[in-house]
């Protein structure tokens, strides 16, 4: 059987068929939407902006230094408590 048409890696699904099952089933999806709809979704689910990067970066690091500020007071805590015994 030939290559999907598609995504080149699959085999189609028959002697037929210019796709394979999963290229198939997206295009019946973009045939039963709309390919603006399909798009958009895939644009704001999977693909990721330079500023949503950032919103990341910024939220990863936000957290990070919260972990830590809680393991120092938590340090400084014990050794607060070991020094008074």
């Amino acid at each position: 059987m030939a290559t999907c048409r598609f995504c080149l890696i699959e085999t189609c699904d028959s002697w037929y068929s210019n796709f394979c099952q999963k290229c198939h089933k997206l295009q019946r999806v973009i045939h039963l939407f709309s390919i603006d709809k399909v798009m958009g979704i895939v644009e704001n689910v999977l693909i990721v902006n330079e500023d949503q990067q950032e919103e990341n970066v910024k939220e990863e690091l936000k957290t990070e230094l919260t972990t830590r500020a809680a393991t120092i007071r938590k340090c400084k805590k014990n050794k607060e408590q070991k020094s008074i015994e």
